[in-house]
């Protein structure tokens, strides 16, 4: 089928070629034709083709759908699917395109709801046989490292913490072999070095993460990647902040000065643009916690509306007047809203946190109690469930600290004079494994409880 394809396409003026190739693959689907549809995507020149007439984005987007509608079929046509395309991604890479990078392709499929997909396409790069029989005869065995990097972390991402260290430790050790390294391997050694440290990071090894940082720092500085050095700066500040080695102060500098770069860097590197979402997260953080160490008080603060940006003012309505701490809240999560990213990729109950967190700016405890209670388990069995369900996730990611949640809902009915309803949201905060990055939250908790205790007493 393929060889006749093949002839087809050619025969065919330019116009219809456009649309055959943008357009074939789903017409197939439609008909029912599941062979024919997997087919074409083992049809490395159908690829190739495809790819010529699309921007990266469509084109993943494209061969992401027709492979869960396959799949949904038969999924025993899936394996010959993945092969195809890791050998095309790895062609990429070999001939240098820019816009089809690793990087990119990682952004465009990590955070898919069917992880499935790209992990199918990762696992192929630690199979012995398939890179002998595919990669190893075009001499292109050193770009298996880093997609390997990538296959570490999306273990990371899952939880699985061991298998993607030792992974990150073999592909350092091959990297470090190379004594004049290319622009492209110092870049691998600071994706690396920063996957390693944020693994630190989350079982709260907070300065080997750091060392392991300011590596990765370093090697990005040496490839020119201002990009990933700002992002790993923005990572390391928070590890610090988290961990008491850095102020809120330090930690919104970096913050501000990196969405300074981001912003300069977005309409050319996705990265940047995507990171813009991270900072502005990150900055709703860093004036979550200022607000909760000045002690903010309804009636200590003049409350004003806001006038400076007007899509702001569409939430008024639901939060009400605001204090300068809730206005900048406000800014950030309306940014979080209006992201063209989050709008594709957030997890069911994204922005949940946020809202949550705004009502207890506002001292509005039951607002606050009733936004954390619709996405959060209520009781350990229920919570055990759904660590369970999201440990086989790729998107984890957004779980990370999961007890941070537990924390503050906690706080909210401490607020609200019911403490023993606190220790039951606090203890189940401490079920949250260490290994999703919950040690920073599970210290503060027991300082609460402990607290709690003492005044109890």
């Amino acid at each position: 089928m393929n060889n006749r394809f093949t002839v087809f396409l050619k025969s065919k003026t330019e116009e219809e070629q456009m649309e055959i190739l943008k357009n074939s693959l789903f017409h197939l689907l439609e008909a029912g034709k599941i062979k024919e549809a997997a087919s074409l995507l083992t049809n490395e020149e159908f690829i190739e083709e495809k790819y010529k007439i699309q921007d990266a984005e469509t084109f993943i987007d494209d061969i992401y759908n027709a492979y869960v509608i396959i799949k949904k079929h038969d999924e025993n046509l899936t394996d010959a699917i993945a092969s195809n395309l890791f050998k095309f991604f790895i062609k990429k890479l070999f001939d240098k395109d820019d816009e089809l990078t690793p990087e990119v392709i990682h952004a465009l499929l990590v955070y898919r709801k069917d992880s499935g997909f790209y992990d199918r396409i990762l696992e192929l790069s630690s199979d012995p046989k398939w890179v002998q029989d595919n990669i190893i005869p075009l001499n292109q065995e050193k770009f298996i490292t880093i997609f390997q990097a990538r296959l570490a972390n999306v273990c990371r991402r899952k939880g699985n913490l061991d298998k993607a260290q030792k992974i990150l430790q073999s592909c350092l050790q091959r990297l470090e072999k190379d004594e004049n390294p290319d622009s492209l391997q110092l870049e691998e050694f600071s994706r690396i070095e920063y996957d390693l440290g944020y693994i630190h990071f989350l079982i709260g090894e907070a300065e080997i993460a750091i060392k392991y940082f300011d590596r990765s720092i370093s090697h990005a500085q040496k490839a020119d990647n201002i990009v990933g050095e700002w992002i790993t700066r923005c990572i390391k500040m928070r590890c610090a902040f988290l961990y008491d080695l850095a102020n809120d102060k330090e930690f919104e500098k970096t913050l501000k000065k990196a969405k300074n770069i981001f912003n300069k860097e977005a309409q050319s590197d996705p990265t940047a643009k995507r990171w813009l979402m991270n900072i502005a997260s990150h900055l709703f953080e860093v004036t979550f916690y200022q607000n909760q160490k000045n002690g903010f008080s309804k009636h200590g603060y003049k409350t004003f509306f806001i006038k400076l940006v007007r899509v702001v003012i569409k939430i008024l309505p639901k939060f009400g007047t605001v204090s300068k701490n809730v206005n900048d809240a406000l800014i950030q999560f309306e940014f979080l809203n209006q992201d063209e990213w989050l709008k594709i990729f957030a997890r069911e109950n994204h922005f949940k946190p946020f809202e949550a967190r705004i009502y207890m700016m506002k001292e509005q405890w039951s607002d606050a109690m009733s936004c954390f209670e619709s996405y959060l388990p209520q009781t350990k069995q229920e919570l055990e469930k759904f660590l369970e369900r999201v440990g086989t996730d790729g998107r984890n990611i957004g779980y990370e600290g999961l007890s941070r949640d537990y924390l503050d809902y906690g706080k909210v009915f401490q607020k609200a004079g019911q403490p023993e309803k606190a220790k039951e949201l606090w203890t189940l905060g401490l079920v949250c494994p260490v290994e999703h990055g919950n040690s920073p939250w599970h210290k503060k908790i027991r300082v609460l409880m402990d607290k709690q205790k003492t005044i109890g007493g």
